[in-house]
């Protein structure tokens, strides 16, 4: 899922909510029969009321490792299952010319030769479920549903 509750001049959600839920299909869907959408938003770090984010792609590229773990802390404290992810690029040893601004350069390739030590130090630390059992377990639970907005 792409829902992120996160501040960003480019994407993110900032009111979404940080946990499992379920989205109500509009009416005319529901009445079809459809079922709730289930979303997963990425993993944030909740600290001093913002929503920090750091589970993957370029905040796990550009965040130093300690970083990462602390913040990898947090969120389990918070009651997070923490959500990796990397884009496929992001393993490739390619850095294209791309003639973006030095911002955007950093943020599409700053860290990547981090990433590959960064993953396999995780690989060694971590606890992994794939996102069916962890879909399967969420709905099991009883997640709050919410409206679509208009």
């Amino acid at each position: 899922c792409s829902t992120f509750p996160v501040h960003h001049p480019r994407y993110g959600q900032p009111t979404s909510p940080r946990h499992p839920f379920l989205l109500d299909p509009p009416a005319g869907d529901a009445e079809a029969g459809r079922d709730p959408l289930l979303v997963l938003p990425m993993t944030t770090a909740r600290f001093v009321g913002v929503n920090l984010p750091f589970a993957g792609g370029g905040y796990m590229r550009l965040l130093p490792g300690w970083a990462y773990r602390l913040l990898r802390g947090i969120a389990k404290r918070q009651g997070q299952a923490v959500v990796t992810y990397l884009h496929p690029w992001e393993l490739d040893t390619l850095r294209p010319t791309t003639g973006h601004s030095r911002l955007m350069k950093l943020r599409s390739q700053g860290g990547q030769d981090s990433t590959v030590p960064k993953l396999e130090e995780l690989l060694k630390r971590g606890e992994f479920r794939t996102m069916r059992d962890y879909a399967q377990e969420c709905r099991s639970g009883g997640l709050p549903h919410r409206s679509l907005p208009l």
